[in-house]
């Protein structure tokens, strides 16, 4: 097998660059060939694609910002990906099944089936896992801004600290497939292609990535505490439910406005360069293309 390993450089403080020569070393001594591609900040179709002539998977080495990077090229090639997570939460891998060492990414290229995850687009960037506005994404956004050369949980935990002090949800309306389903509401909502997410909150335990759905989910939120409580209620697994929950499955699109431009998140990264960080709407639709993934587990 021809196998192109693509590693983030700057992911887990370097410690990305020698797991994919370490992996091109494993897979060379069993006969497939290998060819090592440094991921670039900028869209991957501009430097991806003259790399995968006759390659038979791609290896993602990184966090799940380096697997979304590449996907759309990859989901257009029709090449099966797998995830060699040296990221933070490693949400893909996780809903893949795929571990951490490297026997199991070996094992995945070599005998892993290949199957077809869902895409989605959000404000015409691609999305694999989720996007939302409210809470998480001034989190997120706290923690861009602050980041150096590596993420911890405690950072997550301090940026959401500060963050609970002085903030006020957003006022949201959401329209599935056109139709008004929460009308001027201050609170959280999640866009989500699976149902993992950071810190095991998963405000969408039900959500599926290959079932060509997209689950979008409410959360009415009017003050710090209640944040937290909904927070809680999602790490017991307890939130779906509960009073003001809303839970819809759509199959086409989600739009949401903001009564005052708020902050939005991207599979748990600040919006791509060129897209603004604060918006007046928020549009996330299934797209056209599927992922090919390698995996010896089920999709969940």
């Amino acid at each position: 097998m021809r196998v192109v390993i693509v590693a983030n450089p700057v992911s887990g403080r370097g410690r990305a660059r020698k797991r994919s020569a370490a992996l091109a070393a494993v897979l060379e001594s069993r006969g497939h060939e290998t060819v090592l591609v440094a991921s670039e900040p900028r869209d991957a179709t501009e430097w991806l694609p003259c790399h995968l002539a006759g390659a038979d998977a791609v290896a993602a080495v990184g966090g799940d910002g380096t697997v979304r990077s590449v996907s759309k090229v990859l989901a257009e090639a029709r090449i099966p990906i797998v995830h060699v997570p040296q990221g933070n939460e490693n949400l893909f891998a996780r809903s893949q099944g795929m571990g951490r060492q490297l026997a199991d990414t070996v094992a995945s290229i070599e005998d892993g089936k290949r199957h077809f995850v869902d895409m989605a687009e959000a404000n015409g960037q691609a999305m694999l896992l989720m996007a939302s506005i409210g809470f998480d994404a001034e989190v997120v956004a706290d923690v861009a801004a602050r980041r150096k050369d590596r993420v911890s949980s405690w950072l997550y935990v301090r940026a959401a600290l500060r963050t609970l002090r002085g903030w006020m949800p957003p006022e949201l309306t959401v329209l599935v497939d056109g139709e008004p389903v929460v009308s001027a509401k201050q609170g959280w909502v999640v866009v989500s292609n699976a149902r993992q997410y950071a810190g095991r909150l998963d405000p969408a335990p039900m959500a599926v990535m290959d079932d060509g759905l997209l689950d979008m989910t409410f959360f009415p939120v009017a003050s710090a505490a209640q944040m937290l409580r909904w927070l809680l209620r999602c790490r017991l697994g307890r939130q779906v439910g509960a009073t003001g929950y809303v839970h819809h499955r759509v199959s086409r699109r989600i739009e949401i406005n903001c009564a005052a431009p708020a902050t939005w998140q991207l599979d748990g990264d600040p919006p791509p360069d060129g897209s603004p960080v604060l918006v007046d709407r928020l549009e996330v639709s299934l797209a056209s293309k599927r992922l090919p993934v390698l995996t010896r587990s089920s999709v969940s």
